[in-house]
């Protein structure tokens, strides 16, 4: 609690949800709700609270691990004692397993941090209430594996009757509104027996696709129809009355499109075509920062973008113009080799990079400095691995021709091997590089 008797404690709200929808009026929304509600009902009862403007809300995701973007901020800002108190709705929202529950009570406990149950607005931090706690997680996660249970035993139960389990609807058919069953589309039908019928006579998937502009035959969104996009339609087993499962097909229990017999000879004829083997493509992996660079401009992810000169390859970030449908970004491109170089110059003199805070230096601070001994040292496969690792985002800014990078703290902090070969916190080294003050922050 803070030394401060005077002084309000600052708190933060999480909540979760495991379904994300799209609704306006998410779970994660009546939980903070409910949670402001009770924080404003504390300060009436005299206590000083203030309630931090940053929204912690994991939508989608399941309460059986830690993992969880939202959480592990709450719990950098309370390993940091940037936070007086966590406030959840209920129990289970923090988690649903016996075990992280009590270790995130117990780490609360050391560190001094107040967990405030909306729903449980009595709880004083005694005996009692500690042993109420348990018990509440002991059922949340009862109550998870009973959940995970029917699910299983669900899925089992619509498989062996050939029932559809989820997923997206193909096109061609439609789900029915109350048992979420394929039902044909007959005019999409047709447009599909016909595609089938074009490659099953041997008609190359391109000349299908021109035949389909033709015709004016659109994809369900709209789009004419692409090479891939037929070949992707004839391998989909669905059409054939069948579902795809990981170790083959099983039968379905909808209407099937096109004849299996016709199925098979689509798949003979795109086989026999085939110049390699199947199976997955092994991906070059051109930058360890590759998918973490993103634009400012528009705020979308940079694609790698290869040139070939001769024997010289050259790699670029680029922003990609088409994604999602957007206006086109265009003109947004940079070297792979001068962004690496900016972001490994933050390791060899993270002094000169870091935004000046008040505070004492973190533990990812002092991790931070002792990489730029380290890091000259490392093979180039563990350089990589370590960049790829700690670095979190990288924003490019076109216009100014510099990078923004944001680290992981956590990945910072786990690095134990490497800070025990490393300098000694109290002993950084007298070289032109700045040693860490005690306002740095990453």
């Amino acid at each position: 609690m803070p030394s401060d008797p005077a002084r309000p404690l600052s708190c933060a709200v999480y909540t979760r949800q495991s379904v994300k929808t799209e609704s306006d009026l998410t779970s994660c929304e009546v939980q903070r709700d409910l949670c402001v509600q009770f924080l404003q009902r504390q300060r009436r009862q005299g206590l000083r609270l203030k309630l931090l403007n940053e929204r912690f809300d994991d939508e989608g995701v399941s309460g059986a691990s830690l993992d969880r973007p939202a959480l592990q901020r709450v719990l950098a800002l309370v390993r940091t004692k940037k936070v007086d108190g966590v406030v959840v709705h209920r129990l289970d929202r923090l988690s649903r397993r016996v075990l992280d529950c009590t270790a995130l009570l117990e780490g609360f406990k050391q560190i001094g941090t107040r967990l405030f149950v909306a729903s449980m607005p009595d709880l004083t931090g005694g005996a009692y209430d500690t042993l109420l706690l348990n018990l509440l997680s002991t059922f949340a996660e009862f109550e998870r594996e009973m959940i995970a249970s029917r699910i299983a035993e669900r899925r089992a139960g619509l498989v062996a009757r050939g029932r559809r389990i989820a997923g997206a609807v193909p096109f061609g058919y439609t789900a029915d509104p109350e048992s979420k069953q394929l039902v044909q589309v007959e005019r999409e039908a047709s447009v599909l027996r016909e595609m089938f019928e074009l490659v099953a006579a041997g008609v190359l998937p391109s000349e299908v696709a021109s035949v389909a502009e033709e015709k004016g035959w659109r994809t369900r969104t709209g789009r004419p129809w692409t090479a891939r996009q037929v070949l992707d339609t004839v391998a989909n087993p669905v059409y054939s009355g069948r579902f795809r499962t990981p170790d083959g097909t099983r039968p379905g229990a909808h209407e099937a499109i096109v004849h299996q017999d016709t199925f098979d000879q689509c798949a003979r004829i795109i086989a026999g075509r085939r110049t390699r083997g199947p199976g997955p493509r092994s991906r070059r992996k051109w930058s360890p920062i590759e998918g973490k660079v993103r634009c400012t401009r528009c705020g979308r992810l940079m694609g790698i973008h290869t040139v070939r000169n001769g024997c010289v390859l050259y790699c670029y970030f680029r922003c990609r113009s088409t994604a999602g449908g957007q206006r086109p970004c265009t003109g947004t491109q940079v070297p792979v080799a001068q962004i690496e170089t900016q972001v490994r110059s933050i390791f060899l003199a993270p002094g000169e990079h870091l935004h000046r805070q008040r505070g004492r230096p973190t533990r990812a601070i002092v991790t931070l400095f002792s990489l730029g001994e380290v890091l000259p040292m490392l093979d180039p496969a563990t350089e990589q691995k370590l960049i790829h690792d700690v670095v979190q985002e990288i924003v490019w800014d076109s216009a100014a021709g510099k990078a923004r990078v944001s680290l992981n703290t956590e990945a910072l902090e786990r690095l134990q091997v490497v800070r025990s070969v490393c300098t000694p916190v109290r002993e950084y080294p007298r070289s032109r590089r700045r040693s860490p003050s005690r306002h740095d922050q990453p």
